[in-house]
């Protein structure tokens, strides 16, 4: 039999040498970049920042002021921000600002800013959250309760006004402050209860929470479900037992699911 020696058309031959090539390409490339990474050149090199003084200078600012917060805070947000007069502020740094304000300061809900670029200034305009009643553990602060169940930090004297002072030492840490929340919203609305709320502590011995009232009344709560029904049956039993028994009162609701609220003269 007569052996015949195939030979590829040129076109085909050109098409693998192509092929090969792009192949031992890559792996050079790949190796190459192996190296480069083991080697690590970039670290024998420094490259210095670029100077503030590239910016123009109308972005410069010569005053920074905060609007809307109480002093014992705005003493701490001027710190914070790191400003000194004459620096050059790109078009962005204000608002990365205002964003480490937010971070540094969870008692700010919200933060809007002003820039004039003629009086070379920047006004922080701070809106406060609304706290809803002071926390405490073991006797030492531990934050604010605010409208939505969250807890927040304040620096002190950022809250002048008085809040209720709920002690939560025996409450399981993580524990949902929802319903809290809306127990102490609803205990503000007026004519709630026969005074303010002044003290809060849960005692899981006591059936859950307990209530002192700045007139001196002590309501024991117990839980917080039916706390709608509680108020509203609450207020006619006062209206019923405060001419016969006066001011000083003690209301027992924690068994108001059997239709029983027990009230005496403290």
């Amino acid at each position: 039999m007569k052996r015949h020696r195939v030979r590829l058309r040129p076109k085909a031959r050109h098409r693998r040498f192509r092929f090969a090539g792009a192949c031992a390409s890559l792996l050079a490339l790949s190796a190459a970049g192996l190296f480069v990474l083991r080697a690590k050149p970039w670290t024998r090199f420094s490259f210095p920042a670029p100077s503030i003084s590239v910016l123009p200078r109308f972005a410069r600012v010569d005053s920074v002021s905060v609007l809307g917060a109480p002093p014992a805070l705005e003493r701490g947000l001027l710190a914070s921000l790191g400003w000194k007069a004459g620096e050059r502020w790109g078009p962005v740094r204000p608002y990365r600002a205002a964003r480490r304000l937010r971070a540094a300061f969870p008692c700010i809900r919200d933060v809007a800013l002003r820039r004039s670029w003629l009086s070379r200034s920047v006004l922080y305009e701070v809106a406060l959250r609304e706290p809803l009643a002071a926390l405490y553990r073991s006797g030492r602060p531990s934050g604010y309760l605010g409208r939505e169940g969250e807890i927040f930090e304040a620096p002190e004297g950022v809250y002048a006004q008085p809040l209720p002072a709920a002690d939560v030492t025996l409450l399981p840490a993580g524990a949902p402050l929802e319903e809290l929340a809306r127990f102490i919203e609803r205990a503000g609305l007026p004519d709630a209860l026969p005074a303010k709320l002044a003290a809060l502590r849960y005692d899981p011995a006591e059936g859950g929470w307990t209530a002192g009232l700045a007139d001196g009344t002590a309501l024991r709560w117990g839980g917080l479900d039916w706390t709608e029904e509680k108020f509203e049956r609450l207020r006619e039993v006062f209206a019923d037992a405060l001419p016969r028994f006066g001011a000083l009162l003690a209301a027992d609701l924690r068994h108001f699911e059997d239709g029983k609220i027990f009230v005496r003269p403290r």
